[in-house]
């Protein structure tokens, strides 16, 4: 996986990302129950983490491919996960076709100087003349996570564009992991997430700074 680049502010300061900041206050008994089932599969950390090549994972690929104008991933590994992820695909082209979602930009990273954090958005688009959010997982269910993530990245694009602002609502489609099956998510309107998500990001500095204090 290829490393990005660190989010800096127009004044030069270096500040954490949408998911730095979710991931600081996660529950952390289902991340530790994880660790331990790598370990007892004779699994280190960094081979655990490398991303497994799921039906989910594949629909990803595709749909990451085709928003951004690459050629098409080459799918490789069990033939039923790959027909699961093609299967995948094409629901999700029928459903973009039956929204009439159009993308007009993709893979926007962006940093806000008044919140101090940045991170990088799959897609903006348009339906019936009204910008969206569009967001892509490869999961197994819905966390509370993933719609906090999307506030954020609204406060940041709205930061960014005022002129343009999120006023149809964010996506969210879902890739099952094992099964490929397609789920979509629409949010009109997530204010009480984006007033959430700026109280841990107060947090996040706060707790940061006692950690230097007691270094």
């Amino acid at each position: 996986m290829p490393v990005r680049e660190p989010y800096v502010t127009s004044t030069g300061e270096v500040v954490p990302s949408v998911t730095t900041i979710i991931s600081r206050f996660k529950e952390s008994g289902p991340l530790v129950w994880w660790a331990n089932k790598q370990g007892l599969q004779g699994l280190t950390l960094e081979k655990a983490r490398e991303p497994a090549m799921t039906a989910g994972t594949m629909a990803h690929d595709l749909v990451e491919a085709q928003i951004n104008s690459q050629p098409m991933p080459e799918l490789v590994g069990d033939p039923d996960t790959i027909e699961k992820a093609r299967a995948a695909y094409s629901v999700f082209e029928r459903w973009r076709a039956m929204t009439h979602l159009v993308i007009e930009r993709s893979e926007v990273p962006l940093v806000s100087d008044k919140h101090r954090f940045g991170g990088r958005i799959d897609a903006i688009g348009e339906v019936g003349g009204e910008t969206v959010l569009c967001d892509w997982k490869a999961a197994n269910s819905i966390h509370s996570d993933y719609i906090l993530q999307l506030a954020a990245y609204g406060i940041l694009w709205d930061e960014a564009h005022p002129e343009d602002p999120i006023v149809g609502g964010y996506h969210l489609i879902r890739f099952s992991k094992e099964t490929g099956d397609f789920s979509h998510h629409h949010f009109p309107r997530l204010e009480d997430e984006k007033a959430a998500f700026l109280i841990m990001v107060d947090l996040y500095r706060r707790v940061k700074e006692i950690d230097r204090r007691v270094k």
